[in-house]
């Protein structure tokens, strides 16, 4: 998951609660409800991101 923020070119480690919460529902297939997508674009093809 970090890998694919740099690879946006983003830094990951301000976020990395973020990142591992992200992780962790890629892992177990579920979906990541957030109110701010900004901090995970490019992420789309790892996780589904539900923004409310």
């Amino acid at each position: 998951m970090a890998a694919a923020i740099r690879r946006a070119g983003r830094n990951p480690r301000p976020r990395r609660m973020d990142v591992r919460i992200a992780a962790r529902a890629a892992a177990h297939a579920i979906p990541l409800i957030i109110r701010d997508p900004d901090g995970f674009t490019r992420l789309e093809r790892l996780l589904d991101v539900v923004v409310v």
